[in-house]
């Protein structure tokens, strides 16, 4: 479900990125910290690692009082908590059940409009979005949607390719390209630190 070609093989250990919700950690599932470390004890980081990096970014820079929590502490949780999907990465569960331990409040959206997007963008969320196949993956991959840009467009933290996480995206593209799956809130979550007045209709 979300197996990935690795990245480039870097180290991102100083890579922030601004976010609706402040500064933020980018980490990459291909970093040669953990890129080879066996999620589950099975599957590289590298390929199936997408959905535990994610969450990471998120939970080391808004939550646990600072402290760095690295991808591999996520799998880790994941496959503790029967999360991990051998093969396949995650299953699409472990978004809302990891981020709402570490203290967020996760919604599922149902309404996958660009404008919605925007409007949830605007009051100062972070998107989790289940992507299928088109410009970021073959088959289906976790981003973050991570900012409203002046221009309509938007920022992302991709966790397989940094590139992707420096430059713009149509939201509408985006919001197009969401896997087609309606599990566990997926494909689209709002996450934020507090309960949001914002109708996620």
């Amino acid at each position: 479900m979300e197996a990935q070609t690795g990245s480039d093989g870097n180290s991102y250990d100083a890579a922030i990125l601004d976010t609706s919700m402040g500064p933020m950690y980018y980490y990459n599932q291909g970093d040669t910290r953990w890129s080879s470390y066996l999620y589950g004890g099975s599957d590289p980081m590298q390929q199936y690692g997408c959905g535990p990096t994610a969450a990471a970014m998120l939970i080391s820079s808004f939550t646990n009082d600072g402290e760095a929590i690295t991808p591999v502490t996520i799998a880790d949780w994941s496959s503790a908590n029967g999360y991990y999907a051998p093969q396949s990465g995650s299953y699409h569960s472990l978004i809302p059940s990891v981020l709402t331990a570490y203290g967020f409040q996760v919604e599922s959206v149902t309404d996958h409009s660009p404008q919605n997007a925007a409007s949830l963008l605007s009051s100062g969320h972070i998107l989790v979005a289940l992507m299928g196949k088109g410009s970021l993956t073959q088959n289906g991959h976790f981003v973050l949607i991570t900012k409203l840009l002046p221009d309509g467009n938007v920022s992302i933290a991709d966790p397989n390719s940094f590139a992707n996480s420096t430059c713009e995206w149509e939201l509408p593209l985006l919001m197009g390209e969401l896997k087609k799956v309606y599990d566990s809130g997926a494909p689209l979550w709002a996450v934020s630190m507090a309960a949001s007045n914002s109708s996620l209709s």
